[in-house]
């Protein structure tokens, strides 16, 4: 089996928790958990209609010009993220015709459609007029069924999970622990957030760590959808290495070895480790004890 570094499976499913097969192509699919910190909305709802005028807007503060936007009207059925009471939103787009334009470059640009219905990861366009599909992965149509209802379901979860995780990695048994765990973790470290890194309040890093320490970590047992659950790969998302007593080198990820270096680590720092987070804004001077 080939050997992954520790750093380089940990950058890769920050962004990418669960490889998906989209349309017949094993293409990466980031899941619900991951695009939850960069959306400012996460609504269900369809298409109806359009604006009959585009409007100009830069794709980006430092960007160099302005681009066209089509306008698409959103109605919403269920919000999951934002203001509930929101029943139509602006959705904004790049016709084709205009995408190439000036610095930087759009590099996710869905073209959107009358009747297209799903779950939208909605994030505010930086002029604040209307909203955009900020990545790939961002709408899941409601025609995929059986994605559609996994990432609802997994984005109900987490951000129950993240509305009060003190009382969620307190209750129930190990398993439930591991996976409001994987929730808080998948959340945290997904990058998508932003460069800057703060640590979690400190109780909530304990229970987190508590819970994998405490949690099976058989390879066998995390097949299918609970593959991203795994310990193993949970741990390694924390990019927890020799700066901080963890000495990795050499050892493949998912082998025996990797496991009880990292179970070993946990029983001995679970207590005072602190988990960062990757945040959008400057990291605060006094973080929460």
């Amino acid at each position: 089996m080939p050997r992954l570094t520790t750093c380089g499976l940990a950058s890769l499913t920050g962004v990418l928790a669960l490889v998906g097969l989209v349309r017949g192509d094993a293409i990466p699919w980031p899941t619900g958990p991951t695009k939850i910190a960069p959306a400012d909305a996460i609504v269900v709802g369809q298409v109806v209609g359009f604006e009959d005028q585009d409007l100009q807007a830069k794709v980006a503060p430092n960007a160099t010009g302005k681009l066209t936007y089509r306008i698409a009207i959103l109605q919403v059925t269920d919000t999951l993220k934002g203001d509930a009471k929101q029943k139509a939103v602006r959705v904004g787009f790049i016709p084709p015709a205009n995408a190439g334009g000036p610095n930087p470059p759009v590099k996710y640009n869905l073209q959107l459609t009358l009747g297209q219905s799903g779950l939208w990861y909605l994030q505010k366009h930086h002029e604040g007029k209307f909203y955009i599909l900020p990545g790939f992965g961002s709408l899941v149509p409601a025609a995929n069924k059986f994605m559609y209802d996994q990432e609802v379901d997994s984005t109900r979860k987490t951000l129950k999970v993240l509305a009060d995780p003190l009382a969620v990695l307190k209750a129930g048994g190990s398993e439930q622990r591991l996976e409001a765990a994987y929730y808080l973790i998948s959340v945290y470290r997904s990058g998508v957030g932003g460069i800057v890194q703060e640590p979690i309040p400190a109780e909530e890093s304990k229970l987190i760590l508590k819970a994998l320490l405490d949690a099976d970590w058989a390879g066998a047992k995390y097949q299918g959808p609970k593959y991203p659950q795994r310990p193993a790969m949970l741990f390694a998302r924390l990019e927890i290495g020799a700066k901080d007593g963890f000495l990795s080198q050499g050892i493949g990820l998912f082998t025996p070895e990797y496991d009880a270096a990292a179970r070993t680590w946990l029983s001995q720092n679970w207590q005072s480790y602190r988990i960062n987070r990757f945040v959008s804004a400057p990291a605060k001077a006094n973080p929460q004890p």
